[in-house]
């Protein structure tokens, strides 16, 4: 269903009653809007051009959060899932979704069903953010869709967004995301030990073929490279989806021989795999989003996108060696003449010999059986602290540390622990401990201190926050916090309680002081935290976006003298931290009076104005 959108090409007119709209809904600030507003004044092409194209991004960074007025010009798109049980409707703002090629092309092109798509029931909950992503490109969204996703339905969404043609802008922030949370998202699978012969990854419950096997070979590899799984498991899920040829059902570890081609399929897909030098990845670090960023954000989005990527390129480059390391890969195959070993396990430049390639077979299963032994020496002497809320709490007193504090919740959220009062998570703890080879109580004091550097990292900060308000939330109410923000984010539920009984200074007041160190322990943070009290009985819960954003207010604005730069009319920052800064600047300036009420009376004093006693007592 569509209803009329607003012509793409805009009149002077137009354009200053949607600039004079905007300022009303407050979408933008009346200064931006005076700015604007005087270069439509000019009467010049060239000024109104440059309007327009501002125009097109301020709609942009709006146009997934429907705050003011319902637009005259939207588009709901229907979607159905295959059962006919279930249905769903997207509406985006017509205004910018009218000029849209994606939209265009995804209705016209690849359905011709006017504005309705049938999809798989699992589909349904992703795709209203999903579009949201696709129309208006931010990293945000792509860490709602992946929130608390079990590996289950992280699958799932990959298959969706390969449906809705979905790029590299969704895909590099996708995997970044499933490799920081790798430990949470393993955490259910046989990994070590269990029948070879098994499938390592969870098959589609609903028959709909949404799991890795199922996935064309490039994105299995994005999986199994972002997972930092071993080169033996890669090896295992590889054989299971079929990559390696046809499973004859035995649980050696050699492959079907016509496999060689598959092989060097294989190695090529992992060495270019995340690289920069690809086509598609080098378009999406030359450009940006299109939010209406300023150019020092602009530089900002292409440095974080290029660390990701780097990071990624060089887990798949790892898992290459490693795979092409194993004696099934490795060797030559004794069903072929004539053939040099290079050849013949598609390696040439891991072994130009079979010789080359027993030695490196041979220092794999060395390299294998010492990470076994460091796991074993790890589970013997850290395996008690794994009992729950005791065994850490007798795991921190140990390392002198205090439960609850910034190092035991690094400690935690490093070992990729689901709680912040246990190590819930088995091998993401062992797993740590083996891969530093860490066997002793002193060698496990260091790693804790780098592991609170960890934390604090530009790479981890982000998804450490994230992390704290998964173990510190709980689920809040229809209508909780329902004022806590400018705009309907998607994720209101769960929250963070500002207080709790068990805990008088409150969960996010007493998060915020404990992770100080995390901020630089900015100066503005204490009158943050007694805002935060003073008006619990108001805002009882925070939600997940207001407290990822009280992290970028807090690293923004460090000092009460910082907030002169602070812009309330932007949208930027949720109310509750327009409430904060305006308490403070009307704190700071009943302060400043008092002073100069003061300062005007001391310099009105005179000894004769003094009590006899204070005169006798200050000038004997």
């Amino acid at each position: 269903e569509e209803r009329p959108a607003v012509a793409p090409a805009w009149s002077a007119a137009a354009m200053r009653a949607r600039i004079e709209e905007l300022a009303c809904t407050g979408h933008i600030s009346d200064r931006d809007a005076n700015t604007q507003l005087r270069q439509l004044d000019l009467c010049d092409e060239e000024a109104e051009a440059s309007v327009a194209a501002w125009l097109r991004e301020r709609g942009a960074a709006h146009a997934a959060f429907r705050t003011g007025r319902r637009s005259a010009g939207t588009s709901l798109m229907h979607l159905r899932s295959m059962s006919g049980t279930e249905e769903r409707n997207v509406e985006l703002e017509g205004e910018y979704v009218g000029d849209n090629r994606f939209f265009a092309n995804l209705l016209s092109s690849h359905w011709s069903t006017g504005s309705s798509v049938t999809v798989s029931r699992r589909w349904l909950p992703f795709c209203p953010t999903l579009l949201r992503f696709l129309h208006s490109p931010q990293p945000l969204f792509v860490d709602q869709l992946m929130y608390q996703l079990s590996l289950e339905n992280a699958l799932a969404l990959h298959h969706c967004a390969l449906y809705f043609l979905a790029a590299g802008e969704f895909f590099l922030e996708f995997f970044h995301i499933v490799h920081s949370r790798q430990h949470i998202l393993l955490q259910d699978l046989e990994l070590d030990g269990g029948d070879p012969g098994s499938l390592l990854f969870p098959p589609d419950p609903s028959d709909d073929c949404l799991d890795i096997y199922h996935l064309p070979l490039h994105g299995i590899l994005m999986w199994l490279a972002a997972l930092e799984l071993s080169g033996a498991e890669a090896f295992r899920v590889l054989r299971q989806t079929g990559c390696l040829g046809s499973d004859s059902g035995d649980n050696s570890d050699t492959p079907d021989p016509s496999a060689k081609e598959a092989v060097t399929e294989i190695g090529t897909v992992l060495d270019e795999l995340f690289s920069p030098s690809q086509d598609m990845w080098r378009g999406l670090l030359q450009g940006t989003s299109g939010m209406g960023l300023c150019e020092f954000e602009k530089a900002e989005e292409r440095e974080r996108r290029k660390v990701n990527l780097d990071c990624l390129h060089s887990l798949a480059t790892r898992l290459r060696a490693d795979l092409l390391s194993l004696p099934a890969l490795a060797e030559p195959s004794a069903d072929t003449d004539g053939v040099d070993g290079a050849d013949n396990c598609a390696g040439a430049e891991v072994a130009d010999s079979g010789a080359d390639s027993k030695e490196l077979a041979a220092k794999a299963i060395v390299a294998a059986e010492d990470r076994a032994k460091a796991a074993a020496a790890a589970e013997n002497a850290f395996g008690q602290y794994l009992d729950g809320v005791y065994g850490f709490k007798l795991l921190c007193t140990e390392l002198g540390i205090t439960p609850g504090d910034f190092d035991a919740l690094a400690l935690a959220f490093c070992c990729g622990s689901a709680d912040a009062q246990s190590l819930s998570s088995r091998q993401g703890f062992l797993g740590q401990l083996a891969s530093q080879s860490c066997s002793s109580m002193d060698a496990l004091q260091d790693l804790a201190r780098s592991m609170g550097k960890r934390a604090c990292s530009q790479e981890c900060v982000s998804e450490f926050w994230d992390w704290l308000f998964r173990v510190f939330s709980s689920t809040s109410g229809p209508g909780d916090n329902s004022r806590a923000s400018k705009k309907p984010r998607l994720y209101e539920r769960p929250s963070m309680p500002v207080a709790r009984p068990s805990i008088p200074t409150g969960v996010a007041a007493s998060a915020l002081r404990t992770v100080a160190p995390c901020l630089g322990s900015p100066q503005l943070l204490p009158s943050l935290v007694k805002y935060l009290t003073r008006r619990e009985p108001q805002l009882p819960s925070l939600s997940r976006d207001t407290w990822q954003m009280m992290r970028v207010f807090l690293q923004r604005f460090p000092t009460p003298g910082s907030l002169e730069g602070y812009d309330d009319g932007d949208g930027e920052f949720p109310c509750l931290l327009d409430s904060f800064v305006e308490d403070v600047k009307s704190s700071r300036t009943v302060e400043e009076s008092r002073k100069d009420s003061s300062a005007v009376h001391l310099a009105n004093l005179t000894i004769e104005s003094l009590p006899d006693e204070v005169v006798a007592k200050c000038f004997p």
